[in-house]
Parts: structure tokens; sequence; C-alpha cells
């Protein structure tokens, strides 16, 4: 994959997990800086990362067509944009859903619905955190532990690079049991 090492660079450069700026780029567009899909909802996709000008727009502004096109264009775009998704949403499911399909909403089951009713962005959603968590950490402490009643700001830890993540967990990990020991 000729771009994962420019994709890690610049997911590291922006603080977004490599492993799912990787993953990402392989659901999209199976690492094809050319891929081009003209969405149902009239819009189209672009390169790697499959940004629409829409979204490459509200995080680097005025883009064209051609410059999503361009390989570390395009990685910046997806990488600032999914960011967006993640601080917005706090959580990478969520996130995902946001990127794939613009506006989302829950159902009863907690099956994403898209703007055009099609529950599709499920699939897009399983597919990128199936590639993402084969190969590393949880997504976040939060599906395991109730971290709310330990205190501790989860807000910024989980939005550094993926190194960081591997030590903030063992120290995650360490602060729970003390606080489970001693109260």
């Amino acid at each position: 994959m000729g771009y994962s090492d420019t994709a890690r660079n610049i997911a590291s450069k922006y603080r977004v997990d490599p492993d799912l700026v990787d993953a990402v780029i392989q659901v999209e567009s199976s690492y094809n800086p050319s891929a081009i899909r003209r969405e149902s909802s009239g819009l189209t996709s672009y390169g790697l990362m499959q940004v629409t000008l829409p979204a490459a727009r509200e995080v680097l502004g005025n883009l064209s067509a051609n410059d999503l096109l361009i390989p570390e264009t395009n990685i910046v775009a997806g990488t600032l944009y999914l960011k967006t998704q993640l601080n917005r949403y706090g959580n990478a499911a969520d996130a995902l859903a946001h990127y794939n399909s613009g506006t989302v909403r829950k159902n009863s089951q907690g099956q994403y619905i898209n703007s055009q009713g099609s529950t599709n962005v499920n699939n897009y959603v399983d597919k990128v955190l199936s590639i993402y968590t084969s190969g590393s950490i949880p997504l976040s402490f939060g599906s395991i532990f109730n971290v709310s009643e330990l205190g501790i700001d989860t807000e910024n830890l989980f939005k550094a690079p993926y190194i960081f993540y591997v030590g903030a967990g063992f120290l995650f990990l360490i602060i729970l049991l003390m606080k489970k020991i001693y109260g």
C-alpha cells in the first residue's frame, strides 16, 4: 500500500489514531488514490479517503476536486474531517457513521439511519471497526469500564498518536485498580 506510511504520518501529525485512518482508507478506496464515487446523495467522493468537497472545505477551506485527487491533500482533508467527527461525537462508531453519511440518526434498535432512510451506514461502520480493532487496542475503555465515576478526563486522553494510547491504557488500568482497591 503505497500511501500507508504517508497516511500514518499525517494521522500522527493531527493526533488521530493511524490505525483508524488506515482502516478508513482500506474500506473507502482500498488505497486507490484515483477513486471517484458518485454518491446517491448527489455528492461525489474523491481519492483515498473518499472525501466530498463540502467535507474538505469544512476543514481546509476552498479546495477543488482536483486537489482531492492529490493523495497527501486527500489524506489531510479526510483525517481532519474524521478528527472533527471524533471530537463532535466522542466515539469512533458515531464519528465513522457521520464521516460516511453526513447526518445520521439511530433508530430504536440502535442502527444508524442516514438522511435518505438507508441503514447501509451500519455495514460501513462495522467494516471499518473490524479492520481497526483487528490489530489495535479497544476503541475506548469507556465501553469496558464506567469511567465517569473515576473522574478521569477521557475527552482528550484518546486524541494523541497511537503510542500514547498504549501508555495511557496502562496508566488508566493502574488508576482503575487503585480506585477499586482503595476506594
